[in-house]
């Protein structure tokens, strides 16, 4: 974890985590009881964007433990934020046969520079 500087006496800290993923769509449930037990909620605010062979998604996550619908928003108001970027390779973008070393060291700078480090 790397800290940041902050306008007041205390130190924020950084943490980053590199991980590779696929996602895959679901149907949502009809209704409540259809999703099972309530663990917790996550509300999310997102801006897209793409620069060369990349596309950033910039979220800012507010989540916390709650186990009542009725409890949702009360939950969401105590909620620290938390921030997540996401980097996803475009195909379409990427230099004819662009070898595996180049597209790490392309994320891994476009990484440094969001992190500002």
């Amino acid at each position: 974890a790397t800290p940041l500087p902050d306008a007041g006496e205390a130190q924020r800290v950084c943490h980053m985590r590199f991980s590779h993923k696929t996602e895959e769509q679901i149907a949502p449930p009809n209704s409540p009881e259809q999703a099972g037990m309530l663990e917790g909620v996550r509300d999310k605010r997102r801006c897209s964007f793409s620069y060369k062979m990349w596309r950033f998604d910039l979220t800012v996550v507010k989540g916390a433990p709650v186990a009542a619908f009725e409890r949702v928003e009360e939950a969401l108001v105590w909620a620290e934020e938390s921030f997540e970027i996401e980097m996803e390779l475009l195909p379409s973008e990427v230099p004819p046969a662009a070898p595996v070393p180049y597209l790490a060291h392309s994320m891994l700078l476009k990484a440094q520079d969001v992190a500002a480090i």
